[in-house]
């Protein structure tokens, strides 16, 4: 541009050398071109390293040679610039070797010395320019349709979601109101539960109390009976010894021994019975106990019935246990008083008793050398009132008592083989207070 002013500026008389010494030695491409005709008057060695011809043939050729554009596209492209109010032309240029390039061609008229007008042009190759806002209008266009493309599948995807969330809406509204209906349902459900569980929980209250009432009742009635057994017992010794020698009727004899008889079964039959209503709760404090004691005193109690059978006891390892101390002496007690009733009388009693420690319970084991007892009645002489033999003076209530007893702190009680030759009565008692 400052070459064009100044080419504009300069006068033929004092600047033409001055002007033809810029157009020879610039490295901008420089051409003189005539107005009229579109000859190539002159060109710089810029011009003819870019259009790769000597300057002598680009003095023979016209623009019109160079220049891709016909007529009327060169007219649209000078109308163009002048509606752009920009001082250049964009014109494709054919080089030698057949290259076209894009090209800004600024012109502006230029007298000589000779006289003659000239248009001076100075030719700026653009194409790079022109191939990266080429790239940039196709991108834009590309841009543009992808743009357009994706604004319909938005639309088209809010239309999809719309549907969607017109369905999940209506779907939703329906689970609501299954929601709302099964409540409901479950809610009178509930009520009607509840006053079942109610009235069952009423019942077994009343179960419970009736229970309650029902062993009240077993306690106070064998408590009463005892004491009429044992004054039947009493007056039916002081007859037979006040009849003794006097007495010449046998059969009175043989009833008289059956009354004191039955007496004496009654007293411990009765005993048995409190013994088995109170065996499911204590009946002293839960502590610890040592198990080889309370032992000691059962034993004692019974050493002339042990004696009499001419028994052997063998006492091994006793844990202490966790127990009150009137049932342990119960358990110890009915074992003995069972294992002496069922004896052999062909056989001096032998009795070994043990205890192990299992978890945090103890498990107690009385072995004696017996008749034993039928694996298949093995579970059957636990029940109340169960009795093998129709003989003997045992109530069938002892066994029970063990188990009753062992059950009612978490444990068991059964009946297993034994090495002595009879069975093993085991039962599980606490080994440590509860937590």
């Amino acid at each position: 541009l400052t070459l064009l002013l100044f080419a504009g500026t300069v006068r033929a008389t004092d600047g033409e050398d001055l002007l033809r010494t810029v157009f020879a030695y610039h490295g901008a491409i420089m051409l003189f071109i005539a107005p009229d005709t579109g000859d190539i008057i002159d060109a710089n060695q810029a011009a003819a390293h870019f259009y790769g011809y000597p300057i002598d043939t680009l003095r023979h050729k016209q623009i019109q040679d160079l220049n891709m554009l016909g007529p009327q596209e060169v007219a649209a492209e000078r109308a163009k610039a002048q509606a752009e109010n920009r001082n250049y032309f964009i014109f494709p240029h054919r080089l030698a070797n057949g290259e076209i390039r894009t090209v800004e061609v600024y012109s502006w008229p230029t007298q000589l010395a000779s006289g003659r007008t000239v248009l001076f042009s100075i030719v700026h190759d653009i194409t790079g320019k022109h191939v990266a806002e080429q790239a940039l209008l196709d991108y834009q266009n590309q841009l543009s349709e992808l743009v357009a493309h994706r604004t319909e599948e938005v639309l088209a995807a809010r239309a999809w979601i719309e549907w969607l969330l017109i369905i999940g809406l209506t779907v939703l509204a329906v689970v609501n109101a299954l929601l709302v209906y099964h409540y409901i349902r479950r809610r009178q459900a509930f009520r009607a539960l509840a006053g079942e569980v109610s009235a069952r929980q009423q019942a077994q209250a009343a179960l419970e109390r009736a229970h309650a009432e029902l062993q009240r009742f077993a306690e106070i009635t064998a408590h009463h009976l005892q004491e009429p057994a044992r004054r039947l017992g009493s007056y039916a010794q002081r007859l037979t010894g006040q009849l003794a020698g006097r007495l010449d009727d046998e059969e009175a004899t043989l009833a008289l021994n059956f009354i004191n008889q039955q007496a004496r079964r009654l007293q411990n039959l009765l005993r048995d019975v409190q013994l088995y209503l109170a065996a499911h709760q204590p009946r002293g404090p839960m502590e610890r106990q040592d198990t080889r004691e309370v032992l000691n005193k059962a034993l004692e109690r019974l050493q002339s019935r042990l004696q009499a059978a001419d028994a052997e006891v063998t006492i091994s390892d006793l844990p202490p246990v966790w127990l009150d101390a009137p049932r342990l002496n119960d358990l110890w007690t009915v074992l003995l008083d069972n294992a002496l009733q069922h004896r052999r009388s062909d056989l001096p009693l032998r009795l070994e008793i043990a205890g192990d420690r299992i978890s945090d319970r103890i498990r107690y084991r009385i072995s004696d050398n017996g008749p034993g007892i039928a694996l298949e009645y093995r579970e059957r002489v636990f029940r109340v009132f169960e009795r093998l033999a129709s003989t003997g003076e045992g109530t069938g209530i002892g066994l029970a008592i063990v188990r009753r007893i062992a059950e009612s702190t978490g444990g068991r009680a059964g009946i297993a083989e034994s090495s002595t030759g009879g069975c093993t009565v085991w039962f599980e008692l606490p080994g440590r207070e509860k937590k």
